[in-house]
């Protein structure tokens, strides 16, 4: 049945157009399944092999968080963990991933020598596995020495008491984001992390030195992290940095009103429709 159904999608030409992301995900997922399945003798064929399973590739930058702004934002952070902070400030002056942050132990810590010692989470060493060091900037420095000298007695790391889940933190972030009035899309550890790299690039850093030090390919770093934005345009063009920051700012607080306007006229919407029920 899914032999007939995969051939009446491919009539279809299906399989030659853009899939979404979530589809060609579970595409590669049955497509492993099957793989496995022909390779066990347990399927004459793999119905999805022709389908297309990678992920598209995107010409969106991602966009750049600006220290000003990151400052904001953890000044709305921690309400109900206050590892929170601790956990952006990884990501944003270390470039850390959100999984490295959340099992980062204080023993990976050398605060003397001013670097992060990150094992290898696997036995297996790949392009993103592998046993590196990161320096630690001074920003980053300075909050480390707080939260170690506020952490309990029998604490493992800095961000030991948050949850596991990456979704849950991202969702902690994005709630964080909007209390402080920033406007953003998509995945903000993602933005931490590509705005870091841009600093050290910025600051004079070999490309390749900087690659190591995150943990990816210099060809991934220019495909996803290192791309021109608005700030780099604006730059270009002889704006300086802080024109373009308040002219976002005013942007931001602009989209907050309309949000609260938004709610506003819900509610009008809503109390005149009740007045005029009998």
């Amino acid at each position: 049945q899914a032999e007939d159904g995969i051939r009446d999608i491919g009539v279809t030409g299906v399989q030659t157009c853009a899939l979404p992301i979530s589809r060609r995900k579970h595409v590669g997922h049955a497509k492993r399944l099957f793989a496995w399945g022909v390779a066990a003798g347990l399927v004459p064929l793999n119905p999805f092999h022709h389908l297309k399973s990678a992920a598209p590739k995107t010409d969106k930058a991602v966009p750049y968080m600006t220290p000003a702004t990151f400052a904001k934002l953890l000044q709305h952070t921690g309400i109900k963990a206050k590892q929170h902070p601790t956990l952006l400030c990884l990501c944003r002056w270390a470039g850390l991933r959100l999984s490295e942050a959340l099992n980062l132990r204080w023993q990976d810590i050398d605060l003397h020598r001013r670097r992060i010692n990150l094992p290898n989470p696997s036995s297996i060493q790949t392009t993103k596995k592998y046993a590196r060091a990161i320096p630690i900037r001074p920003e980053l420095a300075q909050h480390l020495e707080h939260a170690f000298a506020a952490a309990p007695t029998g604490s493992i790391g800095p961000c030991d008491k948050l949850a596991k889940s990456t979704s849950s933190n991202a969702r902690n972030t994005r709630a964080a984001i909007k209390r402080a009035g920033i406007a953003w899309t998509g995945d903000p550890h993602h933005a931490l992390r590509a705005s870091c790299e841009r600093d050290w690039i910025n600051a004079g850093h070999p490309e390749s030195d900087v690659c190591r030090w995150l943990g990816h390919d210099p060809r991934v770093a220019r495909r996803h992290y290192l791309r021109d934005d608005d700030r780099q345009m604006a730059m270009a063009a002889g704006l300086q940095p802080s024109e373009l920051d308040r002219t976002r700012e005013e942007l931001a607080a602009a989209r907050v009103e309309l949000e609260r306007l938004k709610s506003v006229q819900i509610q009008v919407q809503t109390e005149l429709q009740r007045r005029k029920q009998p």
